[in-house]
């Protein structure tokens, strides 16, 4: 029947509408992952680079520490 038409082309079209929408979601969704993982590793680098200019700072204080100790030893 024309009716039983009618309801099967609109639950076509809500089908296609729904694997349409669950496709964009799944697209958002990894798009969200990816920036999170490259967020993340923007992070990890940062707290790298910061730990390595720590480091550098210690090692130029301790540098600089007996430097002074030779330097007094010699006068």
């Amino acid at each position: 029947t024309a009716e039983a038409e009618r309801l099967t082309a609109e639950a076509v079209e809500l089908m296609e509408t729904t694997e349409q929408e669950a496709q964009r979601l799944r697209a958002e969704a990894e798009q969200v992952k990816a920036d999170g993982e490259a967020h993340a590793e923007a992070l990890r680098d940062a707290a790298i680079a910061d730990s390595e200019k720590v480091l550098d700072d210690a090692r130029k204080a301790a540098d600089k520490r007996r430097a002074d100790a030779a330097e007094q030893a010699d006068t």
